[in-house]
């Protein structure tokens, strides 16, 4: 039994405990929204503006409470896609439109980030630059509750952040920009946030008022507008690596170039791919500009406007929405690219896509695109080290996944018998030779910080579980083979992993028992006696009016009998009545046989014919009636001298014919009827002259 643990952070130089996990990857990003869940599938805006993704195209909704001149936020059910709860940052609205505390509330213009803490379902930690909420959707019936407010100054200069998926667990990265240093706040499953990872790179330019701070959908670029007029220096959209491990923006930055009269950039977002980028400009009239992420210089006017261009985001259906003002008002016409993963003119820009019920006030709401745990050079790694094995034997450790993004490890095996003892190799093999429990660990070194990882082996002393002695059944009979035994597991050849099965037919059987990584095997033999024969007979026949008998014999040689239901149990029992009869035997064995029988009564069938009648209604002899016994079934032909046939039905004449009295005379008779004869069915046909009298 192979133990993948899940492990707490021993590290003192390192708060950052890595939850090590099978990671589901979406491979390629051919699209990458379709790989993603459903957090995003409602967008809600600042002043009352909204929008249901799970339809397509989006439904615009006019539900939305929130009213402030800024962007907001908005969380929904990551499977079914549910709208959950949205936020200005101080104020907070669940899908019912209802106010979740109303002790909290207020507005905030910079930006707010909402991440899911996925140690617990539908529970949520939101940020704006001075404080965080932790909020609990799943209280209050799905009504939410905010269950702390806690003061959290970010460190930034600038009024934008953004988030990306850790690549090796289920925590995120909350990213600001404070002058030339990027923070990098690792925030775990749990809430617990660690001290930023701080990169300095000189090269970044920042302006008070940023236009957007965005990620990739791969989380593994970061990309920056400064909102600044032409007459700056340096106002180009700029774009950088970042490393999802460990929290450091690295490498140079990259510049997308802007042509002549091209002011302001404002808006800036991936395509699904990644593989192209646009950038939205202009403080009167406005481009949106496509680049090649792969080669920033090669890059195509898309479309230009009077109106002004603002944000730009990707929705969950794949297309990217430009939210516009015209002449510094706020419009509530969302324009919209619905190809953006094609290169040029293919990408197809569409104006005036949707008209919003409010009013986005330049901006889109600030979502956190990547949620997927995917890195480009660790694809994430687990620990597995083997729960136990019999005395002697060989236990595995086990480092699985990519290398590459490791520093190194070492596996220390905790031995009080060799203390200190331990292999820097990532996969190593290790055998305690006394019985007992011992713990060794894990030290992983990574992004110049350390982790410690704990696990438990259980050496024991080899043992056999017996399945009991060979054995003979009975035919028809069943056996329960098998033990519990404490803390194993089991394989049957029979594909059961049960401690017990229950055999019905004969064969070998073996059962695998394996507790802690010691296995034990232990086989059986089960065969059948044959199955005892009894020969009743299927049935016999007396005539019960008679009081005759008849003989069951079940036969001589076994150990008890039992008739029913008769109560009898003598091997073989007299009857004088008809039914149905039983007799259960036992041999010398103890196995068990029966057979059963059917008694019926067949009395001799007898006719007596009458010769004359006188239907004159004087109540004697009115009815020509052929007696008979022990019939099954009799039926009656009356014929006249000329051969006419006059009457056919059942046993009984009443000397009539088409509604009068027949003249007296002489008439035929004919009779069939059926019984047994001699014990068998039989078929009797009669014929007699009568006479008829008045």
């Amino acid at each position: 039994m192979k133990a993948t643990n899940r492990l707490l952070n021993s590290s003192n130089t390192c708060k950052m405990a890595i939850r090590i996990t099978i990671l589901t990857l979406c491979i390629g990003f051919i699209n990458q929204v379709l790989c993603q869940n459903k957090y995003n599938n409602n967008w809600y805006f600042g002043q009352k503006a909204a929008l249901d993704f799970n339809v397509n195209p989006p439904d615009v909704k006019t539900d939305n409470q929130m009213n402030v001149y800024g962007n907001g936020s908005s969380i929904s059910d990551e499977i079914t896609g549910q709208l959950l709860f949205y936020t200005n940052g101080n104020s907070f609205w669940n899908r019912f439109g209802e106010m979740i505390d109303s002790s909290y509330t207020g507005n905030v213009t910079s930006d707010v980030v909402i991440l899911p803490l996925k140690k617990i379902r539908n529970r949520f930690i939101v940020f704006n630059f001075n404080s965080y909420y932790v909020v609990d959707m799943e209280a209050r019936n799905g009504r939410g509750a905010i269950l702390k407010k806690q003061a959290f100054p970010l460190r930034t200069t600038i009024n934008r952040m953004t988030a990306v998926k850790h690549c090796l667990s289920e925590s995120y990265w909350l990213i600001t920009l404070d002058g030339y240093f990027f923070c990098a706040y690792l925030v775990h499953p749990d809430g617990l946030i660690d001290p930023p990872v701080v990169t300095a790179h000189h090269a970044v330019i920042t302006t008070a008022y940023t236009g957007d701070f965005i990620s990739s959908n791969n989380g593994e670029k970061l990309a920056l507008t400064p909102y600044a007029p032409s007459v700056d220096e340096y106002i180009e959209p700029q774009v950088f690596n970042f490393d999802k491990r460990c929290g450091i923006v690295s490498g140079q930055r990259e510049i997308l170039h802007m042509e002549a009269g091209w002011d302001r950039p404002h808006g800036i977002a991936f395509s699904p791919d990644d593989r192209l980028i646009y950038v939205t400009y202009g403080l009167q009239e406005s481009q949106l500009v496509q680049y090649d992420a792969s080669n920033v210089s090669d890059y195509k006017l898309i479309a230009t406007s009077p109106e002004n261009f603002n944000q730009i985001a990707c929705g969950p259906d794949g297309k990217l929405y430009i939210t516009t003002h015209i002449s510094g008002i706020p419009s509530n016409k969302l324009d919209v690219l619905l190809n953006p993963n094609v290169k040029g003119a293919g990408c197809n820009y569409r104006e005036n896509y949707l008209r919003l019920s409010g009013v986005p006030y330049f901006e889109v709401p600030n979502m956190v695109i990547n949620h997927t745990g995917s890195c480009k050079q660790n694809s994430g790694f687990r620990l597995e080290v083997d729960a136990g094995a019999c005395l002697g034997q060989k236990i595995n450790f086990r480092f699985i996944g990519a290398q590459s993004g490791i520093d190194s490890i070492r596996w220390y095996y905790n031995n009080p018998i060799s203390p200190g003892l331990s292999s820097r190799n990532f996969n190593t093999k290790y055998t305690y030779y006394d019985i007992g429990t011992y713990k060794p660990f894990a030290v992983v070194h990574f992004c110049q910080k350390s982790d410690t990882f704990f696990f438990m082996v259980e050496v024991i002393k080899a043992e056999k579980y017996p399945l009991g002695n060979d054995t003979i059944l009975c035919a028809g009979d069943s056996l329960r083979i098998g033990s519990v035994v404490v803390n194993s597991l089991y394989a049957w050849n029979t594909g059961d992993t049960r401690a017990f099965i229950t055999v019905k037919n004969p064969g070998i059987y073996w059962r695998e028992v394996n507790r802690v990584g010691c296995k034990s095997i232990d086989t059986i033999e089960i065969k059948y006696h044959p199955s005892l024969q009894l020969l009743l007979g299927d049935s016999y026949y007396i005539c019960e009016e008679e009081k005759e008998l008849v003989k069951l014999d079940a036969g001589k040689g076994f150990k008890t009998y039992l008739w029913y239901p008769t109560n009898d149990t003598t091997h073989w029992i007299e009857v004088d009545m008809k039914g149905n009869y039983y007799v259960v035997v036992k041999d010398y064995r103890g196995c068990k046989g029966d057979d059963g029988t059917v008694v019926e009564s067949r009395c001799e069938l007898r006719v007596v014919i009458p010769n004359a009648f006188s239907p004159n209604g004087d109540g004697l002899n009115d009815m020509l009636k052929v007696a008979t016994y022990n019939e099954t079934e009799i039926s009656l032909q009356v014929y006249s001298a000329w051969g006419e046939l006059i009457y056919e039905g059942p046993n009984g004449w009443d000397g009539t014919f088409n509604g009068g009295l027949v003249q007296q005379g002489v008439y035929m008779l004919k009779v069939k009827v059926t019984g047994f004869v001699d014990r068998k069915p039989a078929e009797r046909e009669y014929t007699n002259l009568v006479h008829i009298l008045y």
